[in-house]
């Protein structure tokens, strides 16, 4: 299900850099195994010009990997590959088809969000917010 799937996909994030190599289309990626899979494993609309993938920052081209990768290697995504240790916070399903969980990686002050959505019987991450510690710990009133 979702959780066992965002387990294995954060293991993967940090096995990142660990010198697996992987051909795809012709092109080599040495040591982003970890990162190739969180990728493969995301719901990035091909098509879009521009993605709100990542909530942290202004939607941005991240559909072709080399794209997404340059992303995730920026602060604050960048603590997610190769991290030491994962601590939950929290996780909800919202519904049959939406699971989230909020995640601190080692001691950084920084919570991350991931959600996923099951289209078309197969779970994937629909985006990854980051958060400083004291804004995602605030419960916000309006």
């Amino acid at each position: 299900g979702a959780s066992a799937t965002l387990d294995a996909l954060l293991v993967a994030l940090q096995q990142h850099g660990g010198g697996y190599e992987r051909k795809w289309d012709g092109d080599c990626y040495t040591g982003c195994e970890g990162l190739l899979t969180f990728y493969e494993a995301s719901h990035i609309d091909s098509f879009a010009m521009r993605q709100d993938f990542f909530k942290r920052g202004n939607p941005r081209d991240v559909a072709r990997f080399e794209d997404f990768s340059n992303a995730f290697h920026q602060k604050p995504y960048m603590y997610l590959l190769g991290h030491n240790c994962t601590t939950m916070l929290n996780e909800m399903y919202l519904g049959d088809n939406v699971y989230v969980r909020r995640v601190s990686i080692d001691k950084v002050p920084v919570t991350f969000t991931f959600s996923l959505q099951r289209k078309h019987g197969r779970w994937g991450v629909e985006f990854l917010l980051a958060e400083d510690h004291d804004e995602a710990l605030e419960l916000k009133v309006l």
